[in-house]
C-alpha cells in the first residue's frame, strides 16, 4: 500500500473516530432524545456500523419521531436488520411500519425480501406480483438501499 493511500486510510480513521466521539457526547448530554439518536443512527449507517446503526434507529423509533423521520427510520431499521441477516425483525419492524405508513410501498418491497428470506416464497411473490402491475415510481427511490440488502444475502 503506498504513503497516501495509507495516511488516506489513517485520515479516514481518524475522521470516524473524531464523529464518533460528538455522536457519543450528544447522546450522553441527550439520551432519551428521538432526533439525536436518529441522527447517530443516520451517521453510523452511512459509515456502515449497522449494528450501532440498529441501535439507535430502534431507540429513535421507541423514543417518538415525527412522520417524517419515523417513515424513514423504520425504512431503514428494516435494510439494516436485513443486511445483518436479521430476518424475522425485519419482517417485524415493516409489518409495523406498513401499519402506520401503508402508503410507502417501499416496505411492501422489503417486505417481500424478508417473507423470501425467511422462506414464505408463495407471500412473497404474490406481493411482488402486484408491485410490478402497479408499476409504482417511488420504490426507485431506494434502488441503492435495496442493492446493499440484496448484495448483503449473496
Amino acid at each position: 500500500m503506498s504513503d497516501m493511500k495509507l495516511n488516506q486510510n489513517q485520515s479516514l480513521s481518524e475522521t470516524v473516530q473524531k464523529t464518533e466521539k460528538e455522536l457519543l457526547q450528544m447522546l450522553n448530554a441527550n439520551p432519551m432524545d428521538a432526533i439525536t439518536n436518529y441522527e447517530c443512527a443516520w451517521v453510523y449507517y452511512s459509515l456502515g456500523f449497522m449494528e450501532k446503526a440498529a441501535q439507535h434507529y430502534d431507540k429513535a423509533v421507541q423514543l417518538g419521531l415525527d412522520d417524517g423521520r419515523l417513515s424513514e427510520a423504520f425504512l431503514k431499521l428494516a435494510c439494516v436488520y436485513l443486511r445483518l441477516s436479521m430476518h424475522a425483525e425485519a419482517k417485524a419492524v415493516i409489518e409495523k411500519a406498513i401499519g402506520l405508513f401503508p402508503e410507502q410501498r417501499i416496505l411492501k418491497v422489503l417486505l417481500a425480501i424478508a417473507l423470501h428470506l425467511i422462506g414464505d416464497y408463495a407471500s412473497s411473490l404474490a406481493i411482488m406480483v402486484t408491485l410490478v402491475k402497479t408499476g409504482d415510481e417511488s420504490v426507485r427511490e431506494y434502488g441503492k438501499e435495496l442493492d446493499m440488502v440484496m448484495a448483503s444475502q449473496v
